[in-house]
């Protein structure tokens, strides 16, 4: 196990490094072995228990049921410890802790399924696949990358259809082959579900574009902290409810500003959750809040912080929260959402 690994109750499994191996420049596929194994469904993941108190969702992309979970870890480039770790340090015979595996990208069901994976964002939409497959479902895929050589499971990708090319196709930048993200989207019919994982960038995009089509469904995966962008500030008047004390632990409203959409959150309920019902593609992975996928700009009130993200100063400027946990000190929150 780690050294001086943080251990939490949630960290049920105590599984053993199988194999580890190269997958593409920069990354590890690791195949972790255990016995009576928690069967997943495609679009989950485990979270893996590391040095420090760290804890790294990482997407299960196979396995053999029952006995093993193979993971695909990029070494991030500011890497605080977690993927560093299991590069240099984590070795086959080595055991380490994991959660159960946990699915918050779930395939749902659609007219057809598109994917669009960026770099190691392939790695929970490959399982989809094999399974719309399996039913004989329609999807597309769309797997871009820099460099053909940073590009997980390109063979894998490459047999998906080997008589229909189309349907997986790669599109690499240093190669002059980008994807247009408004025409992919332009041409999709209504009822289309687009799920997609990789960089904040590639998914940011898509998203906007997808925003035009209010009848295409986005769904997203994001693992780790997000940039925030703080669109704009509020000057509250003194009547104002985003001023007005409240329980923390009662029913408080939230307005989504750029959704234009408000929300009543009670008690029990999340903000995320109840977001989710008025905006699609919100990102999230713990829940429990200590990942910052789930982050969120605060445009006015006074959020309650429950998260193990934010530091001491991040708290006390209130400009951010994870919504997966947070509640409001205040009648009501404005977010930047």
């Amino acid at each position: 196990m780690p050294p001086e690994t943080a251990v939490a109750p949630k960290f049920r499994l105590r599984l053993t490094v199988q194999s580890k191996e190269a997958a593409a420049d920069g990354v590890v596929k690791l195949s972790l072995a255990g016995t009576d194994l928690p069967d997943w469904e495609p679009g989950a993941h485990i979270e893996l228990a590391l040095p420090g108190g760290l804890a790294r969702a990482y997407s299960i992309v196979s396995g053999d049921p029952g006995r093993s979970y193979e993971l695909a870890i990029l070494r991030e480039p500011q890497s605080r410890g977690g993927s560093e770790y299991v590069h240099d340090r984590l070795l086959p015979g080595d055991t380490i802790l994991t959660t159960e595996p946990k699915n918050s990208f779930a395939l749902e069901p659609a007219v057809q399924h598109v994917f669009v994976a960026g770099g190691i964002g392939i790695t929970p939409i490959l399982p989809m696949i094999a399974r719309l497959k399996q039913e004989g479902k329609p999807w597309k895929l769309y797997y871009l990358g820099r460099s053909r050589g940073r590009m997980a499971y390109m063979e894998t990708v490459a047999s998906l259809a080997p008589t229909d090319p189309d349907l997986a196709r790669i599109h690499i930048d240093d190669e002059g082959t980008s994807l247009d993200l408004a025409a992919l989207i332009d041409g999709l019919p209504d009822g289309t579900a687009v799920y997609t994982c990789g960089p904040n960038g590639l998914m940011d995009a898509l998203a906007a574009q997808v925003a035009r089509r209010p009848s295409i469904h986005l769904h997203m995966e994001r693992f780790g902290r997000a940039e925030i962008s703080i669109s704009a500030d509020i000057a509250p008047s003194d009547d104002d409810a985003t001023q007005q004390a409240c329980d923390v632990d009662g029913a408080f409203e939230v307005e989504l500003r750029k959704t234009g959409a408000t929300v009543t959150v009670g008690k029990g309920q999340t903000i995320l959750e109840c977001a989710r019902t008025v905006r699609q593609g919100l990102s999230f992975s713990c829940s429990d809040g200590y990942c910052g996928t789930c982050e969120t700009g605060v445009l006015a009130g006074l959020p309650d912080h429950r998260d193990t993200v934010l530091t001491d100063e991040e708290r006390e400027a209130n400009r951010t929260m994870m919504i997966c946990v947070g509640r409001s000190r205040t009648r009501k929150l404005v977010l930047d959402l």
